[in-house]
């Protein structure tokens, strides 16, 4: 994946998660997308499913 898509990707999630804490414990919520990030970058390396596992689609 080109770096620019998954900046662009983190930089959406960010915005969309700010201030954000998950319910069940006190953290941010964007470390959830990363996760799942890291999970599906584990998998597969397509650039279609990378950025929207990161919870920020194609922008």
């Amino acid at each position: 994946m080109e770096p620019d898509v998954f900046e662009k990707a983190l930089v959406y999630a960010m915005q969309k998660h700010h201030g954000m804490r998950r319910k069940a414990e006190d953290i941010p919520y964007l470390l959830h997308p990363m996760e799942v990030a890291t999970i599906a970058a584990s998998m597969t390396n397509d650039p279609d499913i990378l950025p929207a596992a990161r919870h920020g689609g194609r922008h």
